[in-house]
């Protein structure tokens, strides 16, 4: 009888342990498979399957984001926040960008490029304002605007607020789909008949919205706290009836660097949250994804080093951060097998404001059980082949799980990952030469390779928005004879807001280089680390080309191809010479705006000793000097003026002029005026077509 109960319990302990694994790292109804699957979208509105096989869809959600049209970095963070959310189930959830009409020529034409790039901003008719109008102007459009498909309830959301969509479309899929009022009841604890939802985000049933639109009355109460107003015309008008509170799940973000302490409205942040408002500024949006995994698709690669290695602990480690993105302090819980881990609870549930507890995080770990004390009368009993055959099937079959979901090494995701395609995929800006009229699809060879890095710092990251749409919709086009690649290149990371910002950049575009081998420098050795880096990264796959760029230039491709596809393949030096007056390519060097070397030279600059000692100065003018020394870039070419630096008023010397037809690129576009001004003199907003989503003269 005692040898049938091991038999029995040792054949449940895989069993056991595999749900406990599960449950432990995967709560969320064991749903980590489709989740995987949702981040293989290459799209924000692909985020919410509208189209896509299975169970159909019961329910539609608009969340317009309501912001202002200069906050170009945080809509770029917010698409990379929503974008890269798992898809929730049966539901679609749209997020859209709602500004009001564009006031500044430079916001109509960066404004323009988001709308061609990426199809979510709406403009209203209305003049910036917060309270003033703009929440009406809002839901009174909505319905006009989405009458062909309308959706079952719409949201307005701050743009400092952050949305769980799985857990948003779960808490509203069994509500009532009309006169409904969702969201955080403010002020706390008042009369319900006085309250309203807070503005971080509240959400209306569809017929809500259509009587905002269609009531008349409402257009002259505008003036006031948007979300009080709101509030107040639900009240008068008798709706919003069926209101439902999220008073745990929806909450102000709080951390430990924070005067501020535990209230009503603002906690730590909680696995099961529907939003958190108060995002103000990266650290606070780092810590929130980073608590939320936001990055845990990352894989290892060359091209960074991000020090996002596991553990190595022999034990079943689960680390919690809950307000540190780096804790120096942390509470190590240890249970024993044998032990109940419902006690946890209490530890979590604790204010984060506790004067007595300092720590930021908590660590529990899973010891194996001790083993009973030897009977000196029985000893272990011996097992039969059945028994042993019971007890090795189950640990096969939970062997060949786990070689199924971590393929490689027991890595987490990489089978779903693998299914995604490779990450250079259009969002890495990568263009394939463009075909022949008649030819049938890949039959046309690239005439050359091309590598643009393009040189910056990480915390760049409006810039870089900005350059992966100019240069995205340049490589989208079609046009190009070359195979061309566009990169961002900076050294290792320094800040922890970095550290889960730019990965997520990562996982989405597939687009940067973290050079491990530099602090962050303008001319302190980060041109030659980018160089010799190359060689070793591409060695395997090389280009024909490599061109050093910096990040306030606009390169436009079909001109900088045409000029450099008659330059000779190797010992090769391309740019626009140096002083400004010369136009002998042999005179000095390249200008630092963009230079191209051949591969060959490439590969001189990351083994010789003539640059390795020879770093530290103007990046420019070190190049210049190394090619001089090693007697390379015998095949050199100036391109100017078709590279010159922004047109001054008044020019300080002659690498300024007007714009040009035949521009290859202009230099110096420090700030967005300069980025708008050029980019219309070339019509880059062509293809902008009419719509009733926006009105941009």
């Amino acid at each position: 009888m005692a040898m049938k109960r091991l038999s029995f319990s040792l054949f449940l302990l895989p069993f056991l342990l595999l749900a406990f694994v599960y449950s432990l790292f995967f709560p969320g109804d064991f749903s980590i498979l489709p989740s995987l699957a949702a981040r293989c979208s290459n799209s924000m509105a692909a985020a919410t399957p509208e189209n896509a096989t299975g169970p159909a869809v019961d329910l539609r959600v608009l969340l317009g984001v309501v912001t202002r049209a200069e906050m170009y970095e945080r809509r770029a963070l917010l698409r990379l926040a929503y974008a890269l959310q798992p898809a929730p189930a049966r539901a679609v959830v749209d997020v859209r960008f709602f500004v009001c009409s564009l006031a500044r020529e430079e916001d109509a034409v960066l404004v323009s490029l988001e709308i061609i790039a990426h199809g979510d901003v709406v403009v209203l008719n209305c003049t910036e304002n917060m309270d003033d109008g703009k929440t009406h102007s809002y839901f009174s459009s909505v319905p006009a605007l989405f009458a062909d498909a309308p959706y079952d309830y719409v949201g307005k959301v701050d743009d400092d607020s952050y949305y769980r969509l799985a857990s948003l479309a779960d808490t509203l899929r069994g509500k009532p789909r009309r006169d409904l009022y969702h969201g955080f009841p403010t002020p706390c604890h008042a009369d319900p008949r006085s309250q309203f939802m807070s503005g971080m985000g509240y959400i209306v049933s569809w017929d809500v919205a259509a009587w905002v639109a269609e009531t008349e009355a409402l257009r002259g109460d505008v003036k006031g706290p948007e979300d009080e107003v709101f509030g107040r015309w639900l009240r008068r008008g008798g709706k919003g009836r069926n209101r439902y509170g999220e008073e745990t799940r929806m909450y102000d973000y709080l951390d430990g660097g924070m005067r501020e302490g535990v209230n009503c409205f603002r906690h730590a942040l909680v696995a099961d949250t529907v939003v958190v408002h108060k995002l103000k500024d990266r650290l606070k949006w780092a810590r929130t994804l980073k608590f939320f995994n936001a990055t845990q698709g990352l894989k290892p690669s060359k091209l960074y080093h991000l020090h996002l290695k596991p553990a190595k602990a022999p034990a079943i480690r689960l680390r919690l951060s809950i307000i540190s993105l780096a804790p120096p302090n942390c509470t190590h819980l240890q249970f024993n097998s044998h032990q109940s881990l419902n006690h946890k609870e209490s530890f979590f549930n604790r204010s984060s404001n506790d004067d007595d507890e300092d720590d930021d995080c908590v660590e529990l770990e899973l010891l194996p059980a001790m083993p009973p004390a030897k009977s000196s009368k029985h000893g272990f009993p011996k097992l039969s082949a059945s028994s042993k055959a019971l007890v090795l099937l189950p640990l096969l079959l939970l062997g060949f799980i786990y070689l199924f979901v971590y393929p490689k090494e027991f890595e987490l995701q990489a089978l779903m990952m693998s299914s995604c395609g490779p990450t250079t995929a259009a969002g890495a800006y990568t263009a394939a030469p463009r075909r022949l009229a008649g030819e049938p699809p890949a039959s046309r060879k690239p005439d050359f390779r091309l590598l643009i890095g393009v040189l910056t710092r990480a915390d760049n990251y409006e810039r870089r928005h900005l350059l992966r749409m100019v240069y995205g919709l340049q490589l989208a086009a079609g046009d190009l004879t070359a195979h061309v690649d566009v990169r961002f290149v900076f050294c290792r990371l320094y800040k922890d807001d970095q550290r889960v910002l730019v990965p997520l950049e990562i996982l989405r575009h597939g687009d940067i280089i973290v050079l491990d081998e530099c602090e962050e420098n303008l001319n302190g050795g980060k041109t030659y680390t980018f160089f010799s880096a190359a060689a070793r990264l591409y060695a395997d796959d090389p280009y024909d080309y490599v061109m050093k760029a910096d990040d306030d230039i606009f390169l436009r491709l079909p001109r900088l191809l045409a000029s450099l596809g008659a330059m000779p393949r190797e010992d090769a030096y391309y740019g626009a010479t140096i002083p400004c007056g010369s136009m002998d390519p042999f005179r000095e060097y390249m200008s630092g705006m963009a230079y191209a070397l051949s591969w060959d030279v490439v590969e001189w600059v990351a083994t010789s000793d003539v640059p390795r000692n020879r770093t530290v100065g103007p990046e420019d003018r070190m190049t210049g000097q190394w090619l001089r020394l090693g007697g390379r870039g015998k095949n050199r070419f100036n391109a100017k003026p078709a590279m010159y630096d922004y047109p001054l008023p008044a020019p300080v010397d002659k690498c300024s002029h007007e714009f040009i037809p035949d521009t290859i690129a202009v230099h110096r576009l420090k700030d967005n005026p300069r980025w708008a001004e050029t980019l219309k003199y070339f019509n880059f907003t062509n293809g902008l077509e009419p719509s009733k989503f926006y009105k941009i003269n």
